[in-house]
C-alpha cells in the first residue's frame, strides 16, 4: 500500500509545524509521500501596507493551492493515511478518506474532537471544561471554533458529530495516557487508541543539569501563547498578589492589554516580545520559576517540556486530564492550585526552598525521549497494517 502524510498545516517553526517538520523528514525516510497546505501569507497585513498587487496575488495563490490541496487527498485510495489537524486540513477530506478503503490514522494534536475552542477552557469558571466531552450538545453559546476561525460554529458542531459516527474506522494516535481517556471517553471503549508520544525534534540538547542558582533579573516566566486557555490572564492575577517577586511575559505589553481588553498596571510584571529563537530560551533557562499554566486538558506541550529540560523549575496548573498531572511527580512538577490566592502562598513557600536536581527528574527526562521517538509512531502504524492484512 502507498503511504501519505497529509496535514492542514505544513512545516514552520510554530506549535504543529514544528513537529511536521521532524515527521516529514521521518516520514520520507520511511517511504511515505506529504502533502501539506501552503502556508498563507497575511492578507490582513499586506492590506494594512496597502500592497493591493500582492494582496490580490495572495488571494489567487491561496484559492489555486486550496484546490490542488483537495484534489491531491481526495485521489487517495486504498493507502495508508497519517492525518493531522483536520480542522485546517479539512474534516470533509477526512470523511472521504474513510470511504475510499484508505486506512487512516488520525494524530490527535488538540481536543478538537469533542471541543470546537480544541483547547477546552471554561470561560466563566476559567477551568478545564469537560461539558462537551462524549457529547457536544451542552456547548456554550459564546464558544467559537478555534484555531481555524474560518469555520463557522455549525459547521464545527456537525463535523464533530459526524467524527464520532466515523470513529470506529479510524486508528487514533494520543500523544499520552490521559489524552487517550478522553478519547475512550469521548468515542466509547471500543475504539482504537494508540499512545505514540510527540517530539517536535527541538527537545535534543535542551537538558542542562542545573547545580547553582543562576542570578536573573526576572523571578518568575510565563512560558506559552498569549491565550487565557494557556493562562496568562491567572499569571497576570498571580502577579498581583506577588509584589516582591518580577514577572515576565513573553509577549508585548499592547498585546497582552489587547487580548485581555484591560489595562496592566503591576510594576512587578515586565513584558518582552520574543519567541525561542529571539531571547525566550535564555530568559527560561534563568528564571527561578517558570509557569506553564494551561488551563486545559492539554497533551505534551513543547513549552512544558523545554521549560522542565532547560530549567526544572516549573510550575503548572491542576487539572483532570492534562499531560502535567500525568508526570508532575516524576519530571518534580509544582502543582498550583487555580484558586490565584492559594497559588501564591505555594510559590512563596516554593521559591524559599533551594533547588535540587536529581537523579528522579534525569530518569524520567531519560525515559520521555526513550518513549517519544517518532519512530514509535511509525512503527505502531506499521503494526496496525500488517495485523489487517
Amino acid at each position: 500500500m502507498r503511504k501519505f502524510i497529509v496535514s492542514g498545516i505544513s512545516p514552520s517553526n510554530g506549535g504543529v509545524g514544528r513537529l511536521m517538520n521532524s515527521l516529514s523528514e521521518r516520514g520520507k525516510e520511511r517511504g511515505y509521500s506529504i502533502i501539506t497546505k501552503r502556508n498563507d501569507i497575511s492578507l490582513k497585513k499586506l492590506f494594512k501596507d496597502r500592497k493591493i498587487m500582492s494582496f490580490l496575488m495572495e488571494l489567487s495563490i491561496r484559492f489555486a493551492a486550496s484546490i490542488l490541496f483537495s484534489l491531491k487527498v481526495a485521489s487517495l485510495k486504498r493507502s495508508v493515511v497519517l492525518f493531522i489537524h483536520p480542522q485546517f486540513a479539512g474534516y470533509s477530506l477526512l470523511f472521504k478518506l474513510l470511504r475510499s478503503e484508505n486506512k487512516v490514522f488520525l494524530y490527535v494534536m488538540d481536543n478538537g474532537f469533542f471541543c470546537i475552542e480544541s483547547y477546552n477552557y471554561d470561560a466563566l469558571n476559567k477551568d478545564e471544561c469537560l461539558k462537551c466531552l462524549g457529547s457536544i450538545n451542552s456547548c456554550y453559546d459564546f464558544c467559537k471554533p478555534f484555531p481555524n476561525k474560518n469555520l463557522s460554529r455549525f459547521s464545527n458542531l456537525n463535523y464533530i458529530k459526524e467524527l464520532k459516527e466515523h470513529s470506529n474506522k479510524i486508528i487514533f494516535l494520543a500523544q499520552n495516557e490521559n489524552q487517550k481517556k478522553l478519547l475512550l471517553e469521548h468515542f466509547g471503549v471500543d475504539c482504537n487508541v494508540k499512545v505514540v508520544g510527540m517530539n517536535t525534534g527541538e527537545f535534543y540538547g535542551l537538558y542542562e543539569k542545573i547545580q547553582k542558582k543562576v542570578i536573573t533579573n526576572h523571578d518568575i516566566v510565563f512560558h506559552g501563547s498569549t491565550l487565557n486557555a494557556k493562562g496568562v490572564e491567572y499569571f497576570v492575577s498571580l502577579s498581583a498578589l506577588l509584589p516582591e517577586f518580577s514577572f515576565l511575559i513573553p509577549d508585548s505589553k499592547i498585546n497582552v492589554e489587547h487580548y485581555l481588553r484591560k489595562k496592566i498596571s503591576n510594576k512587578n510584571i515586565h513584558f518582552i516580545e520574543c519567541n525561542w529563537e529571539t531571547g525566550l530560551k535564555n530568559i527560561v533557562r534563568n528564571a527561578r520559576l517558570v509557569l506553564v499554566p494551561s488551563l486545559w486538558s492539554a497533551p505534551i506541550e513543547g513549552a512544558l517540556i523545554k521549560s522542565i529540560l532547560l530549567n526544572g523549575n516549573v510550575a503548572v496548573i491542576k487539572t483532570l486530564y492534562g499531560y502535567s498531572s500525568e508526570i508532575a511527580k516524576e519530571s518534580q512538577l509544582l502543582i498550583l492550585e487555580n484558586n490565584i490566592k492559594n497559588a501564591s502562598r505555594q510559590i512563596k513557600h516554593y521559591l524559599n526552598l533551594k533547588y535540587k536536581s536529581s537523579s528522579q527528574r534525569k530518569s524520567w527526562i531519560e525515559n520521555f525521549f526513550l518513549s517519544n521517538n517518532l519512530n514509535n509512531l511509525f512503527n505502531i502504524i506499521d503494526m496496525e497494517v500488517e495485523n489487517t492484512k
